[in-house]
């Protein structure tokens, strides 16, 4: 498991699309933090609307990014046959799971160079945001390593990708604001547990912990 975790997270860091990525979340949590403390100056009400550009590429762009650079984590690996090599050494709940290790690695760096940053400029450390990012995903990746062992054409799961990146947000949080019968479905999404904090923030790591579970149990029955 070690070892698919590393070379996952080797492969994205080397990956053209990983490094834009990394850039876009630094450079542009950079630039709005820099340019509302500039405006705002120093006080908690700034310190707060630093960290906003986070919250924004995190909770409503999050999927789509990991999306983007992970969507084929497990069936480019059957597609191209690489999988039966694989698995002549580890077992297949071992794949997922180093898989799994291997892009939150990737997203802890990511997101923490970001965070880092906001922190030296607001001179302030919020470890539970950074906790609550994390979260959220997390959930995430837990849901495309999901889509991925269940579609098993690269092709497919990049378009659906993008699909989902894009309503996931909008209806997770029209649900989640929502007060009408259809507002039962905010608890399948992250977006509940975020507004209500505290304890919560947990929870969509609970989802993504399901999410795996049937990604393990599902793989275990494919043919590769």
């Amino acid at each position: 498991m070690t070892a698919v975790a590393t070379e996952e997270l080797r492969r994205m860091l080397r990956s053209p699309k990983a490094i834009v990525i990394i850039l876009i979340f630094t450079l542009f949590s950079y630039g709005m933090s820099s340019h509302i403390t500039a405006i705002a100056g120093r006080g908690d009400s700034a310190m707060t609307a630093n960290y906003s550009s986070l919250r924004l590429l995190v909770f409503v762009f999050g999927y789509l990014f990991v999306s983007v650079v992970s969507h084929n984590c497990i069936n480019e690996e059957i597609e191209s046959g690489s999988i039966k090599f694989i698995l002549s050494k580890i077992n297949r709940q071992q794949f997922v799971l180093g898989k799994f290790v291997g892009i939150t690695l990737f997203w802890l760096i990511c997101i923490g160079i970001s965070f880092i940053t906001l922190s030296v400029l607001a001179l302030q450390f919020h470890f539970s945001l950074l906790l609550t990012l994390m979260s959220v995903i997390i959930f995430y990746i837990s849901l495309c390593i999901f889509i991925s062992v269940v579609i098993t054409k690269t092709s497919l799961t990049n378009f659906l990708g993008l699909i989902i990146g894009i309503a996931l947000p909008i209806i997770g949080l029209w649900c989640t604001f929502s007060t009408k019968w259809y507002s039962i479905f905010k608890y399948l999404f992250p977006y509940e547990y975020i507004v209500s904090g505290g304890i919560f923030i947990v929870i969509p790591l609970l989802l993504s912990g399901v999410f795996l579970g049937f990604s393990i149990k599902l793989f275990k029955r494919n043919e590769v």
